[in-house]
């Protein structure tokens, strides 16, 4: 079964958060991503303990070893907006992490890999990262 992954982001400070109104920071390392997974996965972008809404804006989310000129590994732009029971919008979609450029990774005893997770919202023609910190991909999918 694929993981699910609700993330809060602070558009303010650029971190994660544990939800809508707690900035308990989180650290992207923890995140439960595995190769060979299709997480599902939730994107709140939060601003002073609110959620924005997602009218007008689109969404990336990218895994990429860092360098500026890299390609992405994996990558999700297509995203679908939803409300939550308290009425929080979000953007949903599954990151496909079972991509060749992710399980090639893993060769030998390699067991986890360390990547950078991006996440950018594009509002009127202007991309702005929202977030940008290193991920843990373990090998196999839980």
């Amino acid at each position: 079964m694929a993981a699910q992954i609700a993330l809060y982001v602070n558009v303010n400070t650029g971190t994660l958060q544990s939800s809508v109104t707690n900035t308990f920071p989180i650290a992207s390392t923890t995140l439960p991503l595995f190769a060979g997974d299709k997480p599902l996965i939730w994107v709140y972008l939060v601003n002073n303990g609110s959620a924005l809404s997602t009218s007008g804006i689109t969404l990336k989310m990218a895994i990429s070893n860092g360098n500026y000129a890299a390609t992405d590994l994996a990558s999700q732009t297509t995203w679908t907006a939803g409300t939550d029971s308290s009425s929080n919008p979000y953007f949903y979609a599954n990151l496909d992490l079972s991509v060749s450029n992710i399980t090639s990774l893993f060769s030998g005893s390699i067991q986890t890999v360390s990547e950078v997770l991006k996440i950018s919202a594009t509002v009127s023609s202007n991309p702005q990262t929202v977030f940008s910190g290193s991920v843990n991909i373990g090998v196999g999918y839980a």
